[in-house]
């Protein structure tokens, strides 16, 4: 006589698992347990340069996953980010070098406005993807790959490869390499903007209406939410945010240059995945979004310090969006089992 194991004790750790992930996320216990292998491993993560790299690195990361995590809650993918980057940083480098001939005892208003130009053509890009996807009906996938060629390839022309220079000191100094109690001035930027974006979602009705248009678009749509203008409304925020780390590393670098923003998008898909955000839409939390953040930055942290070759780490990159991907499918499975029962 043979008797069928037992596995309830296996379902109900399985069942475990799953809740805390819908509840906590994998981005928060991931970023401690790496923080915590770091400080115990590595003297050189607690020096004060690295931790000032990191936290900057953890800014940029952040800010762009924060417009992809919008995109995502409606169920679309943004891959253009990358290239908007980019277009953000050349045209913040040529309008402020063009308007520093015309006023060149305005320093501040120059950056003023270079700043605003890189910003505009961000949200602008953004708002033209919403448009491909909401009114023509493109799938997000392919509009938003057409339109990072068109961008990289009009930015390639624009600059013929070579960088823009040109950019005001004031906007080097304060935004690039600006300090605030010895920490990046870009990291308050980025704690303001999560909240923002938490507070948006959480307690307004344009943030209901972009999770049910996420969860539901038909059903949204009878209820008399406008999922077009919501779509414009989530392309444009993920433009804007792209274009404020195109911004940023103008800034930092001194110059505009058409080779940025490479890695964005998969670095901000990366964060949003590992920070919860459902790949099929209608959820998504900033805070975990932002520990996503903190953890790539670590792990992108440690591998420099080991000194292992970017495409390596590239690579690294890619195995953890795979694995978080995974992870969200099997929850979300989970998830209908047990609505079904």
């Amino acid at each position: 006589m043979t008797f069928a194991p037992n596995s309830a004790p296996v379902l109900r750790l399985r069942d475990r698992l799953f809740a805390f992930n819908e509840r906590v996320g994998l981005a928060l216990p991931l970023s401690v347990l790496i923080v915590t292998g770091m400080l115990l491993a590595e003297p050189r993560f607690v020096a004060k340069m690295n931790m000032f790299n990191v936290l900057r690195d953890f800014s940029v990361i952040t800010l762009a996953a924060l417009g992809q995590m919008l995109v995502l809650v409606t169920g679309r993918f943004d891959l253009s980010v990358g290239a908007i980057v980019a277009l953000a940083s050349v045209t913040t480098a040529s309008v402020s070098n063009q308007l520093m001939l015309v006023f060149p005892d305005m320093i501040g208003f120059v950056a003023v406005l270079g700043v605003l130009a890189g910003l505009s053509v961000g949200a602008i890009a953004g708002v033209g993807n919403g448009w491909l996807i909401s009114t023509l009906k493109l799938d997000a996938f392919i509009a938003t790959i057409a339109t990072s060629s068109i961008i990289l390839g009009a930015v390639f022309v624009w600059t013929y490869g070579v960088p823009v220079y040109g950019v005001p000191k004031v906007l080097t100094q304060w935004v690039g390499r600006g300090q605030i109690f010895g920490l990046p001035g870009l990291l308050y930027l980025t704690l303001v903007a999560v909240f923002i974006v938490w507070f948006v979602l959480e307690r307004t009705a344009y943030g209901r209406h972009i999770l049910a248009v996420g969860s539901n678009e038909a059903a949204a749509e009878i209820a008399g939410i406008s999922p077009k203008a919501i779509i414009c409304g989530v392309f444009a925020a993920s433009g804007f945010f792209a274009a404020l780390v195109g911004v940023y590393f103008t800034a930092r670098m001194g110059s505009g240059q058409s080779a940025l923003g490479a890695n964005t998008a998969m670095q901000a898909i990366t964060a949003a995945v590992i920070g919860g955000v459902s790949l099929r839409g209608g959820s998504g939390n900033p805070i975990k979004v932002m520990f996503g953040g903190l953890f790539l930055a670590v792990v992108g942290n440690a591998l420099n310090l080991a000194r292992v070759d970017s495409k390596f780490q590239v690579l690294v990159f890619g195995v953890v969006l795979l694995a978080a991907a995974f992870l969200d499918r099997a929850t979300d499975r989970a998830a209908r089992q047990e609505g079904q029962r």
